[in-house]
């Protein structure tokens, strides 16, 4: 498996069994906003399309527009269960589809959508209110 494998085609971790990956939506225009979110919710995993209603709702509130930001998951399977903190190897996994978007896309910032996220990014100790508008 190389970084040049596509997430549809990805057997990197178990996850990949009787899933959907997710692909990230809509690239912004370089130097956009990432909305990175945890994983997909059950009906995304199931369909395999991300579901961006409500974070295109919560844009249109905060005067943004949708077009230039893409939203995409940190895993792009969903945990058994749901627990995304049960499923370290997935989250090893998904680096390789992960960063070359990030890196192709240039943003001018990430948002982390979830403990986990800010757990894997900040470190073990790292909460959501200790290290909320840092970089």
């Amino acid at each position: 498996m190389t970084s040049s494998t596509p997430v549809s085609a990805c057997t990197a971790c178990p996850l990949h069994v009787g899933s959907s990956p997710v692909p990230s939506l809509r690239a912004p225009a370089s130097g956009g906003l990432v909305v990175m979110l945890e994983q997909p919710s059950p009906r995304e995993f199931a369909t395999g399309t991300l579901d961006r209603r409500g974070l295109d709702l919560a844009l249109e509130a905060a005067e943004l527009d949708a077009a230039t930001v893409a939203a995409m998951f940190w895993v792009k399977c969903r945990a058994t269960g749901g627990r995304l903190a049960d499923a370290p190897f997935a989250i090893e996994a998904c680096h390789r589809h992960r960063n070359p978007e990030l890196d192709a896309w240039q943003p001018s910032a990430v948002v982390l959508m979830g403990g986990q996220l800010v757990k894997d990014y900040f470190g073990a100790a790292a909460s959501v209110s200790r290290v909320r508008g840092k970089p």
